[in-house]
C-alpha cells in the first residue's frame, strides 16, 4: 500500500510540512519533558533529540478524527492536526513521537516489537496504554475523575484509552511503573514477566486479551455513533443502530469491571500467600485499603467493598496465626486454607457471616486510616 493509500485510510489530508527550525523546538520540548520525568530510564537528551529531529513534521486536516496527532510508521512522518498549538504539545502529540522512539528502538534491537507489544498480535491495547500513561506523566497532566461507560474512575488521560490506562495503573500498584516503562521505551519482557510473577501466565494472556477486546468494542461503538450522526437512514434503521450501541457499551462496562476484579483479586492473592510478618501484615492491611483509590465505580458496583471487608476477615485469620505461631504455615500445611479469594466464586455467600463482624471491621477500617494520615 503507498503512501498515499495510507494516509488516505487514516483520514490524514496533509496541507504543509514543518520548516527545520520548528520541527527543532518540538523535539527539543519532547526530549526535555522525556528526560526531566523519566531520568531512571537513561534518555540521553541529546539522542533523544537528534532522534526527535529526524521525523518528517507536517500540519494535516483531519476531519474524520479527534486526534491532534498521528504517526506514520511507512515514512517515518508524525502529521499534528490543524487545529494543535505547536507552541504548548499536548499529550496525544506526545504519545505519537513516543512510537517513534519505540520502533527506533526494536529496529536497532532487530525485534518484531513495538513497546510491549509484538506488531500486530499480542498486547497492542495495552501498549497504547502504557504509551499514554508515559506521554500524561511527561506533560504533567493533573488527575481528574471522569465518567465512561457508566464508570466512574480517576484519570490522567480523559480523552485516549481512559479504561485501558486505568487498569494498567491498577496493575503497577503491583508492579512499580519502572518495569512498565523500560519495556515501553526498550521493546522487551520485563514487565510482562513482573506481572507474570504477581499473578500467573493464564492470568496475563487474559488481561492482555481484554484489552485488546476493550479497545475494539469502543471502536465499533465509535463508528456506529458516527454512523448514526451521518446517517439519512429511516427510523427503523436508526433504532437498530441505537440497540447496537447500547449493546457494546454494555459489553465494555462488564468487560471492563471483570478485568478489574481479575486484577484485583489474583495480585493481591498472591501478596497474601507471601506474609510471612506482623508488619507484612500491616502494609498489606493498608494496600488493600487505599487499593479503593484506583478502581473505577459504579452505584450497583459492590465488589471492592465486598472483597475488602471478606481481606479483613482472612487478615484476621492470619494475624492470630501470626501471634500463635510467629510465623505464617508454608505450603503443604494449612497454607491453602487461607487462600483471600478466587475471582469465580460468588464472595456475597461469605459476606452474611460476617456482618456480626461489622464493628471490629470498621474499627480495623479506621486504624489504617490513621496509619496512612
Amino acid at each position: 500500500m503507498n503512501i498515499e493509500h495510507i494516509l488516505k485510510k487514516e483520514g490524514i489530508n496533509e496541507i504543509e510540512k514543518l520548516p527545520i527550525i520548528k520541527t527543532n523546538l518540538i523535539s527539543n520540548n519532547i526530549a526535555s519533558k522525556l528526560c526531566e520525568m523519566f531520568p531512571e530510564h537513561n534518555f540521553d537528551r541529546q539522542n533523544l533529540f537528534v532522534n526527535l529531529s529526524r521525523l518528517n513534521m507536517y500540519i494535516a486536516d483531519m476531519p474524520y478524527t479527534s486526534a491532534m496527532a498521528k504517526y506514520v510508521s511507512q515514512n517515518q512522518s508524525i502529521y499534528f492536526n490543524k487545529n494543535l498549538n505547536l507552541d504548548d504539545l499536548n499529550t496525544i502529540a506526545i504519545h505519537e513521537c513516543l512510537h517513534y522512539i519505540q520502533e527506533s528502538n526494536a529496529k536497532a534491537q532487530n525485534n518484531n516489537r513495538l513497546g510491549i507489544a509484538i506488531l500486530n498480535k499480542e498486547a497492542m491495547a495495552m501498549n497504547e496504554a502504557a504509551v499514554q500513561l508515559m506521554a500524561s506523566e511527561a506533560n504533567k497532566e493533573k488527575e481528574d475523575i471522569v465518567t465512561y461507560y457508566n464508570l466512574t474512575l480517576p484519570t490522567t488521560s480523559p480523552t485516549y484509552y481512559t479504561l485501558e490506562c486505568a487498569l494498567l495503573k491498577q496493575i503497577t500498584y503491583f508492579t512499580g511503573t519502572y518495569p512498565l516503562y523500560h519495556s515501553t521505551i526498550y521493546s522487551n519482557n520485563i514487565f510482562k514477566n513482573t506481572f507474570i510473577q504477581k499473578t500467573n501466565k493464564r492470568i496475563y494472556k487474559i488481561i492482555e486479551k481484554n484489552f485488546n477486546k476493550l479497545v475494539e468494542l469502543q471502536d465499533i461503538v465509535s463508528d456506529l455513533t458516527n454512523e448514526l450522526k451521518y446517517s439519512n437512514a429511516n427510523t427503523t434503521k436508526i433504532k437498530s443502530i441505537n440497540t447496537s450501541i447500547n449493546t457494546k457499551k454494555e459489553e465494555i462496562f462488564n468487560l471492563f469491571l471483570k478485568t478489574q476484579n481479575i486484577i484485583m483479586t489474583n495480585c493481591f492473592n498472591v501478596e497474601f500467600k507471601n506474609i510471612k510478618t506482623m508488619e507484612d501484615l500491616k502494609k498489606f492491611k493498608s494496600r488493600v485499603y487505599n487499593y479503593q483509590f484506583l478502581i473505577a465505580t459504579n452505584k450497583d458496583y459492590t465488589f471492592y467493598k465486598d472483597f475488602f471487608y471478606y481481606t479483613m476477615n482472612k487478615i484476621e485469620q492470619k494475624e492470630a496465626e501470626l501471634e500463635k505461631n510467629g510465623y505464617v504455615i508454608l505450603p503443604g500445611d494449612r497454607e491453602t486454607a487461607l487462600v483471600l479469594f478466587e475471582e469465580k466464586q460468588s464472595i456475597f455467600s461469605f459476606i452474611v457471616k460476617f456482618f456480626s463482624k461489622l464493628k471490629k471491621v470498621s474499627q480495623l477500617k479506621v486504624n489504617v486510616e490513621k496509619e496512612n494520615n
